[in-house]
Protein backbone atom coordinates (compact mmCIF):
# COMPACT_ATOMS: atom_id res chain seq x y z
CA UNK A 1 0.00 0.00 0.00
CA UNK A 2 1.63 3.41 -0.93
CA UNK A 3 0.20 6.80 1.05
CA UNK A 4 1.40 10.18 0.18
CA UNK A 5 1.50 13.60 0.06
CA UNK A 6 3.51 15.61 -1.67
CA UNK A 7 3.43 20.18 -2.13
CA UNK A 8 5.44 22.48 -4.54
CA UNK A 9 5.92 25.73 -3.74
CA UNK A 10 7.27 28.47 -6.08
CA UNK A 11 6.97 32.13 -4.79
CA UNK A 12 8.55 35.17 -6.48
CA UNK A 13 8.83 37.53 -3.54
CA UNK A 14 9.88 40.37 -5.72
CA UNK A 15 11.46 41.02 -9.17
CA UNK A 16 15.05 39.77 -7.92
CA UNK A 17 14.30 37.03 -5.49
CA UNK A 18 12.62 33.47 -6.26
CA UNK A 19 11.77 31.10 -3.57
CA UNK A 20 10.44 27.74 -4.40
CA UNK A 21 10.67 24.56 -2.40
CA UNK A 22 9.01 20.70 -2.62
CA UNK A 23 7.91 18.39 0.16
CA UNK A 24 7.07 14.65 -0.34
CA UNK A 25 5.62 12.13 2.07
CA UNK A 26 5.36 8.38 1.33
CA UNK A 27 4.34 5.61 3.58
CA UNK A 28 4.83 2.55 1.27
CA UNK A 29 4.54 -0.71 3.06
CA UNK A 30 4.40 -4.38 2.41
CA UNK A 31 0.84 -5.53 2.95
CA UNK A 32 1.33 -9.07 2.38
CA UNK A 33 4.76 -10.18 1.51
CA UNK A 34 6.46 -13.67 2.52
CA UNK A 35 9.54 -14.61 0.67
CA UNK A 36 10.16 -18.29 -0.93
CA UNK A 37 12.57 -18.71 1.87
CA UNK A 38 8.92 -17.80 3.83
CA UNK A 39 10.42 -14.72 5.44
CA UNK A 40 7.65 -12.40 6.39
CA UNK A 41 7.98 -8.90 5.22
CA UNK A 42 4.42 -7.37 5.68
CA UNK A 43 4.57 -4.44 6.98
CA UNK A 44 7.88 -3.19 6.09
CA UNK A 45 8.71 -0.39 4.07
CA UNK A 46 8.94 -0.85 0.36
CA UNK A 47 12.54 -0.78 -1.10
CA UNK A 48 14.05 2.93 -2.39
CA UNK A 49 10.70 4.28 -0.94
CA UNK A 50 12.03 7.41 1.74
CA UNK A 51 9.48 8.29 4.13
CA UNK A 52 10.52 12.36 3.80
CA UNK A 53 12.13 14.14 0.36
CA UNK A 54 12.68 17.82 0.66
CA UNK A 55 14.37 20.66 -1.61
CA UNK A 56 14.57 24.50 -1.08
CA UNK A 57 15.92 26.81 -3.70
CA UNK A 58 16.94 30.74 -3.75
CA UNK A 59 17.21 32.68 -6.20
CA UNK A 60 18.61 36.41 -6.30
CA UNK A 61 18.99 38.26 -9.58
CA UNK A 62 20.92 41.60 -9.90
CA UNK A 63 20.02 43.50 -13.26
CA UNK A 64 21.94 46.18 -14.57
CA UNK A 65 21.88 46.93 -18.31
CA UNK A 66 23.62 45.47 -20.23
CA UNK A 67 23.77 41.62 -17.90
CA UNK A 68 22.01 40.40 -14.95
CA UNK A 69 24.26 38.25 -11.76
CA UNK A 70 22.63 35.70 -10.26
CA UNK A 71 23.17 33.78 -7.32
CA UNK A 72 21.44 30.48 -6.55
CA UNK A 73 21.32 28.05 -3.80
CA UNK A 74 19.61 24.54 -3.81
CA UNK A 75 19.32 22.29 -0.93
CA UNK A 76 18.04 18.82 -1.09
CA UNK A 77 17.24 16.22 2.32
CA UNK A 78 16.13 12.49 1.76
CA UNK A 79 15.51 10.58 4.75
CA UNK A 80 16.84 6.99 5.39
CA UNK A 81 15.67 4.17 2.88
CA UNK A 82 16.13 0.54 2.37
CA UNK A 83 17.89 -1.06 -0.35
CA UNK A 84 15.95 -4.90 0.52
CA UNK A 85 12.52 -5.52 2.32
CA UNK A 86 14.07 -7.25 5.02
CA UNK A 87 14.52 -3.31 6.20
CA UNK A 88 17.33 -4.52 8.44
CA UNK A 89 20.77 -5.18 6.14
CA UNK A 90 21.21 -2.81 3.89
CA UNK A 91 19.97 0.78 5.00
CA UNK A 92 20.22 4.10 3.15
CA UNK A 93 21.09 6.66 5.58
CA UNK A 94 18.89 10.00 5.17
CA UNK A 95 21.43 12.97 3.29
CA UNK A 96 21.59 16.60 2.74
CA UNK A 97 22.94 18.13 0.17
CA UNK A 98 23.72 22.35 -0.65
CA UNK A 99 24.68 23.36 -4.43
CA UNK A 100 25.61 26.74 -5.31
CA UNK A 101 25.33 28.84 -8.43
CA UNK A 102 26.54 32.34 -9.41
CA UNK A 103 26.00 33.45 -13.07
CA UNK A 104 26.90 36.34 -15.23
CA UNK A 105 24.57 36.71 -17.96
CA UNK A 106 24.75 39.25 -21.32
CA UNK A 107 21.67 40.52 -22.09
CA UNK A 108 22.98 41.33 -25.45
CA UNK A 109 24.88 38.56 -26.72
CA UNK A 110 23.24 34.90 -25.53
CA UNK A 111 25.98 34.43 -23.24
CA UNK A 112 26.49 33.17 -19.90
CA UNK A 113 29.38 32.24 -17.57
CA UNK A 114 28.82 30.78 -13.99
CA UNK A 115 30.85 29.54 -10.96
CA UNK A 116 28.99 26.58 -9.69
CA UNK A 117 29.53 23.87 -6.48
CA UNK A 118 27.85 21.03 -6.15
CA UNK A 119 27.40 19.02 -2.64
CA UNK A 120 29.28 22.67 -0.69
CA UNK A 121 29.59 21.08 2.40
CA UNK A 122 31.37 17.68 0.90
CA UNK A 123 28.82 15.57 2.74
CA UNK A 124 29.59 11.67 2.33
CA UNK A 125 26.05 10.19 1.33
CA UNK A 126 25.05 7.01 -0.63
CA UNK A 127 23.74 6.77 -4.01
CA UNK A 128 22.93 3.35 -4.27
CA UNK A 129 23.28 0.29 -2.17
CA UNK A 130 22.95 -3.29 -2.31
CA UNK A 131 23.17 -6.43 -1.22
CA UNK A 132 25.26 -9.34 -3.60
CA UNK A 133 26.45 -12.77 -2.01
CA UNK A 134 26.03 -11.68 1.65
CA UNK A 135 27.68 -8.39 1.44
CA UNK A 136 26.91 -4.74 1.14
CA UNK A 137 28.22 -3.20 -1.77
CA UNK A 138 27.82 0.88 -1.87
CA UNK A 139 28.08 3.35 -4.50
CA UNK A 140 28.76 6.90 -2.89
CA UNK A 141 28.03 10.18 -4.46
CA UNK A 142 29.79 12.83 -5.77
CA UNK A 143 32.45 14.70 -3.26
CA UNK A 144 32.18 18.27 -3.15
CA UNK A 145 32.50 19.42 -6.87
CA UNK A 146 33.73 22.96 -8.58
CA UNK A 147 33.67 23.89 -11.81
CA UNK A 148 33.08 26.80 -14.68
CA UNK A 149 30.51 26.79 -17.32
CA UNK A 150 29.94 28.86 -20.45
CA UNK A 151 26.88 28.86 -22.43
CA UNK A 152 26.00 30.56 -25.55
CA UNK A 153 22.41 30.00 -27.01
CA UNK A 154 22.20 31.30 -31.14
CA UNK A 155 18.56 31.88 -30.09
Amino acid sequence: TLTGLEAELVLNATESIELGGNYAWLDARYDNFNDVQGRDFSGNRLRQAPQHSLSLNARYRWAFEPAELSLRLDYRYQSRSYQEPDNEVTKMPAFDLLDAKLSFASNVSNWEVSLWAKNLLDQEYITHLYLLGGNDYALFGTPRTVGVSLRYSSL
